[in-house]
């Protein structure tokens, strides 16, 4: 690693602030918190991959972090993984909760195929290719936390309880968003390794959200009803403009210049800071 190219990304105003939220309405959700059942179990198939994928970006990370001299980026570091760390914990009780209003299976999903599938990134690849993972991993999350606090609207009728969760989630992942990106720049990631990483995993997991969603529609009975079509058609036709726009940002990543903060989302991050009351130290 050449330590002189290790600097933070962090944009001035910005902090990494670990929060603990405290929801209170954890046990006993609504069943369908979102008025779209597909975008419900969406939600609920990519939270299934939060808690061991929180962990698998920590270790990536962490595995750098000794060889990064840089006050502030240290610092940065130290903030990432706090805030991930208690992602994980919330998305396991959101999880469990889930799982005990009739979907059994997803604690053993989540216990065989997301934990064997992150152990296995762990023992077969290499620590570069492991933090090129979480890189793009971010850059997804990233992508999703900007396009629900800019866009309000993908959440609206939604439980109220449960938009402020994924609002919190999507606030600290904006704020940790450069970090990982930082570190891969500092030990000297390959463009190439980054978008092919991308790619293939972003297909790869993709298809095991989509999975995990047909699975809880189909233990509702629902999978194959076109009412439940119908429904998510109609929420996505109405929203055609707002997913061309994330979908450029998505994009944004192929550039070679590419640069997490270069889609700057500041102001949904201190909105959501006032409407909180919610202030850095």
């Amino acid at each position: 690693m050449n330590e002189a190219t290790a600097s933070s990304s962090l944009p001035q105003g910005v902090t990494i602030e670990p929060r603990r939220m405290a929801f209170q309405a954890v046990e006993g959700k609504p069943r369908y918190w979102h008025p779209v059942v597909v975008f419900t179990h969406l939600l609920t198939a990519a939270s299934l991959f939060f808690p061991e994928g929180e962990r698998f970006f920590v270790r990536s990370v962490q595995n750098y972090a000794p060889g990064i001299a840089d006050p502030d980026l240290r610092r940065d570091i130290a903030g990432f993984m706090q805030q991930e760390i208690i992602h994980g914990e919330e998305h396991e009780r959101y999880n469990n909760d889930v799982a005990a209003q009739g979907y059994p299976y997803l604690i053993r999903l989540e216990r065989y195929l997301v934990k064997g599938l992150f152990a296995n990134m762990r023992r077969f690849t290499s620590r570069r290719a492991q933090l090129a993972l979480t890189v793009c991993l971010e850059h997804v999350t990233a992508t999703l936390a900007a396009a629900l606090l800019k866009y309000p609207q993908l959440m609206e009728d939604a439980d109220p309880v449960y938009r402020e969760i994924w609002s919190w989630h999507a606030v600290e992942e904006s704020e940790h968003k450069g970090v990982a990106y930082d570190v891969y720049a500092a030990v000297g990631g390959s463009y190439w390794l980054r978008v092919s990483t991308l790619v293939w995993s972003s297909l790869f997991f993709l298809s095991l959200v989509l999975f995990v969603t047909a699975r809880m529609l189909a233990t509702d009975g629902i999978l194959f009803k076109r009412e439940t079509w119908r429904q998510a058609r109609a929420y996505a036709r109405e929203r055609t403009a707002i997913f061309k726009h994330v979908g450029g940002w998505f994009i944004e990543f192929f550039r070679r210049d590419f640069h997490p903060w270069q889609i700057d989302n500041r102001a949904e991050i201190d909105a959501w800071k006032r409407q909180q009351g919610v202030t850095a130290p």
